[in-house]
């Protein structure tokens, strides 16, 4: 597992990069929140350090509070898991365009907008689940975000003061984690994920670095 940064400076880069990729007229599809531009940069240098063997199709997820969203809403004092998961199929080819990053960054922003417009969610078994898995699996790089930079992981305190850092100790492969990072002159993101051999860390590594500098 490695762990990289994205500073306020790099997120307002990486806004400013998206926003000098699409035209005027495209820039109304664009929500350029800190998550929507972090998930897109992270997506971008992980398929592509995969390299050639990475699969033809890529498909990523959101996770996101259903809480609001059932009918009969969920118990207020309820404090367990209640996940969405919208996601999207796009060919491997389209993350490695000169445009890419901002597609990438459109279509988070769809799942996004359609979430909040429909308030409507997919109600999957676990049978669907492994349907859907046992058809793209051999085709399908199959991405998603492990949690959700919001819960301030950094903000928390057991009585011996606050974390100097925090390391997710399990994550799956294609498993991105976003955590909220707090500097001096603003909110950043730590961005965590699991490479399945030493080269691909080398080449997202570089990847992400050039990017930002």
């Amino acid at each position: 597992m490695a762990t990289f940064e994205l500073t306020p400076t790099h997120i307002q880069k990486l806004k400013k990069r998206a926003l000098e990729e699409v035209g005027q007229e495209e820039e109304e599809e664009l929500y350029l929140s800190t998550f929507v531009v972090a998930y897109a940069y992270a997506l971008i240098c992980f398929i592509k350090s995969k390299g050639g063997e990475c699969k033809e199709f890529v498909h990523f997820q959101l996770a996101a509070d259903a809480t609001g969203l059932l009918d009969p809403p969920v118990s207020s004092n309820y404090f367990g898991n209640c996940l969405t998961h919208p996601g999207m199929l796009m060919e491997a080819r389209e993350f490695r365009e000169q445009n890419g990053f901002s597609k990438i960054a459109k279509k988070i922003t769809r799942l996004i907008l359609e979430l909040r417009t429909t308030r409507t969610m997919t109600m999957s078994t676990m049978a669907d689940c492994i349907q859907f898995h046992t058809k793209y699996f051999s085709t399908t790089e199959i991405c998603s975000v492990a949690d959700s930079p919001k819960f301030k992981l950094y903000e928390t305190y057991f009585g011996w003061g606050n974390p100097n850092k925090v390391e997710m100790v399990s994550l799956a492969d294609n498993m991105i984690y976003l955590m909220e990072l707090e500097f001096k002159n603003g909110i950043g993101v730590q961005i965590s994920l699991v490479f399945s051999n030493y080269h691909q860390w080398d080449v997202f590594a570089s990847l992400f670095a050039q990017g930002i500098n």
